[in-house]
């Protein structure tokens, strides 16, 4: 067992091969160079009161990751009252008491990823008021007691991902601060509405790769929630109710990939007016219709790639004048109507339609003219054969005599036609006021 300064400037003392009670008998003097105190090959296995007491030791962050940890006591930190960083991932922590941290005021890091083999107890974080970011991936916890998180007011990130977490339990109502939660790849099966409604200052939600099928989320009308990541549950039509999403006003990323949806009702998205992405792939949809995505004036992406959708067709009254790229990739659609969706969608700069059920003389027309329109398109056609200029010429005066007929119905000519008879009604009776009630009495 011995201890020994790092490499010049690494401000890193090593210590290998050290005991429970090693560090209180060393010789080794640490002093203010001494930021970091890395274990190797450790067997630390029960910390007890004062393991790290070392007088003038300045430790900054303490790593003793992967050292056979299995129970600490109460107060186990105590004398590094200047540690910012706890690093205790990769251990077999079976017991860990209540003030297991007393004395670590200032820390703000916790890594304690494939550590646990037991549950965490009430209250065991309370010391650590100034804790700003928590790791705990990778620990197989089943449960939080409600008060787990007590005196984290400061936390602003917590992992929980890769644990077999089933409800939430109403465990993160004091977590006041925090801005990033990730509780993917559990085994979650409810969300309900109170499980966040604290969160007010949550930007990032990540609960993908579980098996949700009851959802009933709630967030305040002042929420920050601008990323919300849904995928791979079991979340459909009968699950996700119009307006779930409705106070999400500052939502700009949704991900519901890899679930259950058949259709795409209208109003589903509705309130999220600051929507860029919206990810639908992998569901069992088989009919895209633009006008269910009405009400997302800044949406710029869509994908509904690998799903079944068999009709692809522009719906409602209002254009997706933001929308940039389209993924509509490994779907049945035999037809793709060009010119109502450039109309609609004035700012695509990106089509996906590979692996559909276009024919090959269909998907080369296609894929030309969006070539010829600077659109940046994906339609398989490495093994189609260009086409004669015969017809180019076919397609190209069907595509402008449609467009002219889209002119010609369009509801901008429409209000124009409207505003127009207005104006010579107007007229007509201005000048019948005229004739009768000024030239007649003349």
């Amino acid at each position: 067992m011995s201890c020994k300064y790092g490499e010049r400037g690494s401000l890193t003392a090593i210590c290998t091969n050290a005991t429970p009670i090693f560090f209180k008998d060393t010789t080794y003097r640490f002093d203010h160079l001494d930021e970091t105190l890395l274990c190797v090959n450790c067997r630390l296995t029960h910390l007890s009161l004062g393991s790290f007491d070392v007088s003038g030791n300045r430790i900054q962050t303490l790593n003793i990751s992967n050292s056979q940890i299995k129970t600490i006591e109460e107060k186990a930190f105590t004398g590094l009252i200047f540690m910012e960083k706890l690093i205790l991932s990769d251990n077999a922590i079976s017991k860990i008491e209540q003030r297991a941290f007393f004395g670590t005021r200032k820390t703000k890091q916790l890594y304690m990823e494939n550590a646990l083999e037991g549950p965490l107890p009430n209250y065991v974080f309370q010391e650590l008021h100034q804790l700003r970011e928590l790791y705990l991936k990778n620990n197989s916890l089943a449960i939080l007691e409600q008060n787990t998180f007590y005196g984290l007011g400061s936390l602003t990130y917590l992992d929980l991902s890769y644990n077999k977490l089933r409800i939430i339990n109403n465990s993160l109502s004091s977590l006041s601060s925090l801005k990033v939660l990730l509780l993917n790849n559990n085994e979650i099966f409810k969300i309900t509405s109170s499980d966040f409604y604290p969160l007010q200052n949550l930007l990032d939600l990540d609960l993908s790769d579980n098996i949700i099928g009851s959802f009933l989320i709630n967030f305040t009308h002042t929420n920050s929630l601008k990323k919300l990541n849904l995928s791979k549950n079991h979340l459909g039509n009968e699950v996700v109710k119009i307006g779930i999403f409705q106070h999400l006003h500052n939502l700009e990323i949704l991900d519901l990939s890899l679930n259950w949806f058949k259709t795409i009702p209208p109003k589903l998205f509705m309130g999220l007016y600051n929507l860029r992405e919206l990810n639908l792939a992998s569901n069992s949809i088989t009919k895209f219709q633009s006008g269910a995505f009405t009400g997302l004036p800044n949406l710029r992406l869509i994908n509904v790639s690998h799903n079944n959708i068999e009709i692809a067709d522009i719906t409602g009254k209002l254009s997706l004048r933001q929308l940039h790229v389209l993924d509509i990739s490994e779907n049945k659609i035999s037809n793709f109507d060009i010119v109502k969706f450039l109309q609609r969608l004035p700012k695509i700069t990106k089509i996906d339609l590979r692996e559909n059920s276009m024919d090959c003389v269909k998907r080369r027309l296609v894929y030309d003219y969006l070539k010829d329109e600077n659109i940046q398109v994906e339609a398989s056609v490495e093994f189609c054969p260009k086409l004669s200029e015969a017809a180019y010429k076919e397609f190209y005066q069907d595509v402008n005599e449609e467009i002219e007929d889209l002119k010609k119905g369009s509801p901008v000519i429409t209000s124009m036609k409207v505003v127009f008879l207005l104006l010579v009604i107007l007229s007509i009776g201005l000048l019948y006021y005229v004739h009768l009630f000024i030239v007649r009495r003349k």
